[in-house]
């Protein structure tokens, strides 16, 4: 927010920066050098472009009744321009609320996100979802790992969280598999379609994250 001093972690020192617009051309300027950034064979995290648009299109089109199972959205991106709209309004909202990318091979096969970034307590939630015929191969896990990585050492969050419904037996297992501790259930958390849903919250601290890698 404009007028609110914040202040980040970098080199093991706290950076002071008067605002949130300073900060956010700081961050992109430190890490927009790393997209594409490849998370193993054949495989990137890409920053989003206007010319994706018909690619993201066709693969949410592909999987439109799968992703419905578990995603609120899918009513509202039935075209290309919806699609182009979409990648627009994450460039502009690039670390400022959020940082979405494409998870690309040949073509685009998923998007990877941190959807919402609080910078106040430095806090983010980690959203994802995959091609149905590209699941099963550790993707998701290794570009969410890719993600934390990004998230504690580049943009000095303190915590990071996931939100599995309580139905989305995959996705509670990807947070788990990632070291991520359950913390609560939210009742009716989410609307899907026609029904509420609850969430389980899962996190991950710095403290959590540091003491990992020193292991």
């Amino acid at each position: 927010m404009i007028g609110i001093g914040l202040y980040y972690l970098y080199n093991s020192s706290f950076t002071y920066f008067d605002n949130q617009l300073s900060l956010t051309n700081f961050l992109q300027e430190k890490i927009n050098h790393k997209f594409p950034l490849k998370i193993k064979e054949d495989i990137y995290l890409i920053k989003l472009k206007s010319q994706d648009s018909f690619e993201l299109h066709e693969l949410i089109d592909k999987n439109r009744l799968y992703l419905k199972k578990t995603l609120p959205w899918l009513n509202y991106s039935n075209t290309v321009q919806d699609s182009k709209n979409f990648i627009s309004q994450s460039n502009n909202d690039f670390l400022k609320k959020s940082l979405i990318l494409g998870i690309k091979s040949r073509k685009l096969i998923g998007i990877i996100s941190f959807h919402t970034i609080d910078w106040q307590k430095k806090e983010a939630e980690i959203g994802y979802w995959l091609d149905e015929e590209m699941q099963g191969k550790g993707i998701i896990t290794i570009s969410c790992t890719h993600l934390i990585n990004l998230g504690f050492n580049d943009l000095g969050l303190e915590k990071i969280v996931i939100s599995a419904s309580t139905t989305n037996i995959k996705s509670q297992s990807i947070a788990k598999r990632l070291g991520f501790q359950e913390k609560c259930i939210i009742k009716d958390q989410g609307f899907l379609y026609d029904h509420y849903v609850d969430h389980i919250l899962f996190s991950k601290t710095r403290k959590e994250y540091l003491k990992e890698q020193n292991q």
